[in-house]
């Protein structure tokens, strides 16, 4: 859009050929004219910026009647707006959109709220569309194209997690030959003082079966995964290792190991998760949750009854919660977002 200027008096003035001795009073008007001029295209110059009329100026707009208005007609760059935004939603080029759009947000003038509006959508569907698209890359082994998408969404995303993973998931990795390590849990205890009510010291742990034996608090999982962090272990996803190729009848035909690219100094390890279906007689006696649901915000998390019988909403006391708030803490701990399995 073309900004309205303001126009001023140009301060012309001929002489009219009198000589010096008849001009007398004829320089007073004159120079109080061009002293009245100088003053008014100062101002003007002050309030509107050399003639452009400032955003938000105390006047009608003659668009829409409103004072003050900071509408779209009065945005000077929206036609360099609309063009970065159509780079995006025509041609799929994000990335570039994004970079003409934040030159846009460093000039003085504010877009108006519509533009700002599309702005935040625009950078949701970018971070959404390219951690989607560098995953599937690095799990192809395309790993060089997925490190430069995961660069590209670091420059807008900064310090961002899912970033942060996608870079080490994507750069200075080495094949590994090593053993493969896979530990196994079943759901956590959360309130231990219930699930040892039937030890006493006449009996210690003999009216345990083995199962139960085999739980593990809360407190000891996280200390567990701690362990692991700091011994230099990462997650994998237990499809990296091998890729069955199947029949026409849909029979496994056979089943090849693949080769495992890790980052450098990593060493792989699976975790698997069994019974989290929950039965509700043994969990309530084990001191366990009774299952997962999603909480008011639409997050998944655990429900337990504590030992007053009350409803205990928790995303911190269940083995899936637990794990993906560790690795969100700890991107390096997981190879390209990969968790557990949960054993049928």
């Amino acid at each position: 859009m073309n900004s309205r200027g303001y126009g001023g008096y140009n301060g012309k003035h001929t002489y009219n050929g009198r000589s010096a001795a008849g001009r007398g009073k004829g320089w007073v008007v004159p120079a109080l004219a061009f002293l009245i001029v100088a003053v008014i295209v100062l101002a003007g110059f002050l309030l509107f910026g050399g003639g452009e009329r400032a955003l938000g100026d105390p006047e009608k707009c003659e668009a829409c009647g409103e004072t003050s208005c900071v509408c779209l007609l009065h945005y000077p760059y929206e036609e360099e707006w609309q063009a970065a935004l159509a780079l995006a939603k025509e041609e799929g080029l994000y990335y570039q959109a994004l970079v003409e759009l934040t030159a846009l947000m460093a000039l003085p003038e504010t877009p108006p709220s519509a533009l700002l509006a599309e702005l935040d959508e625009l950078r949701e569907v970018y971070y959404r569309e390219c951690v989607k698209s560098a995953r599937q890359l690095i799990s192809e082994g395309d790993f060089s194209a997925a490190h430069g998408l995961a660069t590209g969404l670091e420059e807008f995303f900064p310090g961002d997690p899912q970033v942060e993973n996608l870079l080490f998931s994507s750069s200075d990795l080495v094949r590994y030959t090593g053993v493969i390590e896979h530990i196994f849990f079943h759901p956590l205890i959360v309130y231990p003082e219930r699930a040892w009510a039937k030890v006493t010291p006449s009996n210690n742990q003999n009216s345990l079966d083995t199962k139960e034996q085999e739980l593990v608090t809360v407190y000891e999982f996280k200390k567990i995964l701690e362990n692991l962090y700091a011994r230099g272990y990462i997650l994998i996803d237990v499809n990296m290792i091998y890729t069955a190729t199947f029949d026409e009848d849909g029979g496994v035909a056979g089943i090849k190991r693949n080769d495992l690219w890790l980052p450098r100094g990593k060493k792989p390890l699976i975790i698997t998760v069994d019974d989290l279906s929950y039965n509700r007689s043994t969990a309530t006696v084990n001191g366990q949750n009774l299952k997962l649901i999603l909480d008011t915000d639409g997050e998944l998390a655990s429900y337990s009854l504590d030992m007053d019988g009350k409803e205990v909403i928790s995303r911190d006391s269940e083995i899936v919660t637990i794990l993906d708030s560790f690795v969100l803490a700890h991107p390096d701990f997981s190879f390209n977002n990969s968790k557990g399995c949960l054993a049928p």
